[in-house]
């Protein structure tokens, strides 16, 4: 018969040579999981940065086509599209603006109509959107590069033994 010798003990290591060394095994390992799944979450940013790219285009496009229906707004309009978008009733932009009743209603239907809002909710969007316009919109490389720890962060979180 082969000879068998005894399981040989495991060296005695000092407790902080042994939380040190399992630390290291630990950021090696979390080291060696970011490397196996940086090509995915690298793919997954740049296409979620390409979506967020093509949102705002979109945004962008539309914005300025409602820039552009608001400049065909005569000066009284827009007046009175302030005045709505603002909470007032037609009652009350007929004193402020010293008009009749019957014209404010007449000037509300062209703002409605020109602006192509169906009801006051969006009437009262279109004008946000336009007021947030003059306000710096981030490039979505930006963004995505703001939420890289954050993602990085959460999907590692996930691997952790």
């Amino acid at each position: 018969p082969p000879l068998s010798f005894p399981p040989r003990p495991p060296p005695r290591l000092p407790l902080d040579l042994w939380f040190h060394l399992s630390g290291l095994a630990s950021s090696l390992l979390d080291r060696w999981c970011q490397l196996m799944f940086l090509d995915l979450i690298l793919l997954d940013r740049i296409r979620a940065a390409l979506e967020d790219e093509v949102e705002r285009e979109a945004i962008a496009a539309y914005r300025e086509q409602m820039r552009a229906r608001c400049d065909m707004l005569t000066g009284r309009e827009r007046q009175v599209m302030d005045l709505v978008v603002q909470g007032k009733l037609n009652k009350q932009i007929a004193s402020v603006l010293d008009l009749s009743h019957k014209t404010v209603e007449v000037h509300r239907s062209h703002v409605m109509e020109k602006m192509g809002a169906a009801s006051l909710a969006a009437l009262v969007r279109i004008a946000v959107l336009l007021e947030k316009s003059d306000a710096r919109v981030p490039t979505a490389f930006e963004d995505a590069v703001a939420r890289d720890a954050m993602a990085t962060r959460r999907k590692l979180s996930l691997i952790h033994i």
